[in-house]
């Protein structure tokens, strides 16, 4: 834990230098592999080494580069594990006049108890939403789609899932991209109805969120970015090492972990945002 302070404390150094002090707070969660037998590897989600004992880290970024929270959890655990936890520890360890402009998260977080914690702290939030049969059925209901681009059509609908859980209804935002105009577009296709011609044409992203004044080309826009933290985390991994640095400790595994992402990532990010390559 002394490490993991530490760690924080020099990433809030590091952003007030910059004088970084509005941002957007993005999370996101990843599989270490290991192949010994280390504390908290254990058997769950894997899509590159199905069935082989990871680590499953949840990690903190901002729209600017640097990575401000990092812990590292069981294998067998899911990517909302902690989540609430995790965030009141990384806003905390934010400097004190910082804001966080809005919280990104991929579906892995599309949580109702995380929702309603961030509705609860006013934080404006966009989580990407899985597209599961009962909202597919929702976004083949759509009739109205505004085009923004050549391929790229966008639309919006409320809805309330069947749980007690769900109080209300939540604002959706949906993209659509033609996939032969748009070869390398992401999102998924759906499969109900995929026979049908305009369901096959399509793949699909969408998008919870509580912003109920931007325009929905907007939401899709600000969320997009939120990709990038998928090459930070390759880099960490791959050249910072924190998949292959694995101790038989639990904790020492984290905070080698945090040495990785706060220390060695941020610093090299630092030197490259204001001297190597500024601007």
């Amino acid at each position: 834990e002394e490490v993991g302070k530490a760690a924080r404390q020099l990433t809030c150094k590091l952003l007030q230098q910059e004088r970084i002090r509005e941002d957007n707070l993005n999370l996101d969660s990843s599989v270490c592999v290991r192949y010994g037998q280390q504390d908290g590897a254990k058997k769950g989600y894997n899509p590159k080494k199905h069935g082989r004992p990871s680590h499953h880290p949840i990690s903190a970024f901002l729209g600017s580069g640097y990575v401000v929270n990092v812990w590292n959890r069981s294998g067998n655990t899911n990517s909302s594990h902690q989540v609430v936890s995790f965030y009141e520890q990384t806003v905390k360890s934010l400097p004190e006049d910082f804001k966080v402009r809005r919280t990104l998260a991929d579906s892995g977080f599309y949580n109702i108890s995380f929702i309603e914690y961030l509705e609860g702290q006013e934080q404006n939030y966009i989580i990407a939403a899985p597209i599961s049969r009962i909202l597919q059925k929702e976004i083949l209901m759509l009739r109205e789609w505004e085009t923004i681009e050549k391929g790229i059509e966008v639309s919006e609908f409320y809805f309330e899932h069947f749980d007690e859980k769900w109080t209300k209804a939540r604002r959706y935002v949906v993209v659509r991209q033609e996939i032969h105009q748009r070869p390398k577009s992401t999102g998924k296709q759906l499969y109900l109805l995929k026979e049908f011609e305009e369901t096959r044409s399509y793949r699909y992203s969408l998008m919870i969120t509580n912003d109920e004044e931007t325009e929905p080309v907007e939401i899709w826009r600000e969320y997009r970015p939120r990709a990038k933290d998928e090459n930070v985390i390759k880099d960490m991994k791959e050249g910072y090492g924190m998949s292959a640095f694995s101790m038989k400790s639990f904790w020492a595994t984290e905070a080698v972990m945090f040495m990785n992402a706060l220390v060695f990532h941020n610093l090299i990010h630092f030197l490259n945002r204001n001297i190597l390559i500024p601007g």
